[in-house]
């Protein structure tokens, strides 16, 4: 559900609902204008680890939902290939040793600022726990897959209060004010 921009204000993909702009925006607003509280997206199948905010127009507008992204188990990771930053800007991955730059994460964070975290790297999944007062989300982690040895690093974690809007600032930086 959240969009995902590179340079040149250009999207990675049009695969998931970024391409879909127009019943995006229907859905949200709908979300928005029932005043319907406490909306979670739980979704995976883009390779990577992100927590963040569900905002209307693509990113610009209001907060509707919250969106959990868990990573892949066992297929390619981000950080594991080379990735079409746009405007002919490739980043590099390395399939042995997968590291994306720290500045990177900062980056994709200024050009999406409703995401709060983000690990292109690491392989794992997501373990939802639903209760009346809230939810837990944690993004679980493991170190490698390349060996069997199944060491887990630090989940990133979210603990959500009904009525809670937004994840920024949790596990990331606050969202930078607008100039």
């Amino acid at each position: 559900m959240m969009p995902t921009k590179v340079l040149g204000d250009s999207f990675f993909t049009f695969d998931g609902w970024q391409g879909y702009p127009r019943e995006r925006e229907e859905l949200l607003k709908h979300i928005l204008d029932k005043r319907i509280e406490d909306v979670v997206f739980v979704t995976g199948d883009i390779h990577t680890f992100i927590g963040g905010d569900v905002r209307t127009q693509l990113g610009a507008g209001k907060n509707a939902a919250l969106e959990f992204v868990g990573g892949s188990i066992t297929m390619t990771s981000l950080g594991e290939t080379d990735l079409d930053a746009g405007g002919g800007t490739v980043i590099k991955g390395n399939d042995a040793n997968p590291k994306t730059s720290p500045g990177l994460i900062d980056a994709l964070r200024d050009i999406n600022p409703w995401v709060d975290a983000a690990d292109f790297d690491h392989h794992g999944y997501g373990r939802i726990e639903a209760r009346k007062d809230g939810l837990k989300c944690d993004l679980v982690r493991m170190a490698t897959i390349k060996k069997r040895n199944g060491a887990k690093i630090a989940p990133i974690t979210y603990e959500v209060k009904r009525g809670q809007t937004s994840v920024k600032g949790v596990n990331g930086p606050p969202e930078k004010p607008k100039s």
